[in-house]
């Protein structure tokens, strides 16, 4: 409801949008083992964005990082309130959202079909 607008605004007056991907706030287990990411990618390729900006490589515990992250708690520093990849009881390899990423990308490029359900496993 807001993203197919803002392409036709930005269609209509010939810029480029290139809407923001996140993949979710760990601590308020948004992220769904990858899902809630895909569905952004999908979404913003869907409705013919001409690039997507991701979100923060490294801003750690504000729900942006997508650098090599701690898999399970035992990887996260005792007493820091901090969660792991694990929270949601899937496990993800430290490096899962930047294959996501670029998995994303590269839907974004039609070098993998439009799919609704993220290709890249935990």
């Amino acid at each position: 409801n807001v993203n197919l607008p803002d392409q036709a605004d930005c269609d209509a007056h010939g810029i480029d949008y290139q809407p923001c991907v996140l993949p979710g706030d760990v601590t308020t287990r948004q992220r769904r083992h990858g899902d809630f990411m895909w569905r952004q990618f999908y979404n913003m390729v869907r409705v013919g964005a001409q690039g997507i900006y991701i979100s923060m490589f490294d801003e750690y515990n504000e729900g942006n990082q997508i650098a090599k992250t701690a898999e399970t708690l035992a990887d996260v520093p005792a007493n820091s309130g901090m969660l792991a990849l694990d929270e949601d009881g899937t496990a993800c390899s430290a490096d899962y959202y930047l294959r996501l990423t670029g998995d994303g990308g590269r839907m974004l490029k039609g070098q993998i079909p439009l799919t609704a359900t993220r290709p890249t496993p935990p």
